[in-house]
């Protein structure tokens, strides 16, 4: 359900959407964009090395061809919560399949 059917159905205060609804963009899911995920993962990785003062290179192909062929059905927060957790747990200098969650 979209925020204007969620008004129309009063799940959802008018007086907040009015708020919020200054400009709309229709941006297709993570899964339909799957150019955007490396782009996306090595932002991610430059966040989460500077934060947790590791030195990591980039991703192993593999590792890239996990993330490249899961749907994130949680969006790009997901990836977020991925490359932070394959930053935190990687040992080398490239993050590799082990170091992403078992269910990308």
């Amino acid at each position: 359900m979209n925020l204007l059917e969620a008004v129309e159905k009063r799940a959802f205060r008018e007086d907040l959407f009015s708020r919020l609804n200054v400009i709309t963009l229709n941006l297709p899911p993570l899964r339909e964009r799957e150019e955007d995920v490396p782009l996306l993962a090595y932002h991610f990785l430059e966040v989460f090395k500077r934060k947790n003062n590791k030195n990591i290179d980039g991703f192993k192909k593999e590792a890239m061809d996990v993330m490249l062929q899961y749907h994130w059905p949680r969006n790009v927060r997901q990836l977020e919560n991925a490359i932070e957790r394959a930053v935190v747990l990687a040992r080398g200098e490239n993050i590799i399949p082990e170091d992403l969650p078992p269910e990308s």
